[in-house]
């Protein structure tokens, strides 16, 4: 269990919120781009859906040769 995690465990809230307190703690690690939802029925979470956006560098474009043709 890494640093984050164990940070959990010294949240202090009800037994039932542990483990969803865990999910969303472990499906935020290493996401750079997205997004967390977290679907919450009668008080209880009942799904955690993440969407990960990956973001590639734009290759250079090569330069234009002013060609305007107004």
């Amino acid at each position: 269990m890494d640093n984050t995690l164990s940070q959990v465990d010294a949240v202090p809230c009800p037994a039932t919120l542990r483990e969803p307190l865990t999910a969303i703690v472990e499906a935020l690690s290493g996401l750079r781009f997205g997004q967390l939802l977290v679907v919450v029925h009668d008080g209880a979470v009942v799904q955690i859906d993440r969407t990960e956006r990956r973001r590639l560098e734009r290759p250079a474009r090569p330069e234009s040769h002013n060609n305007d043709s107004r």
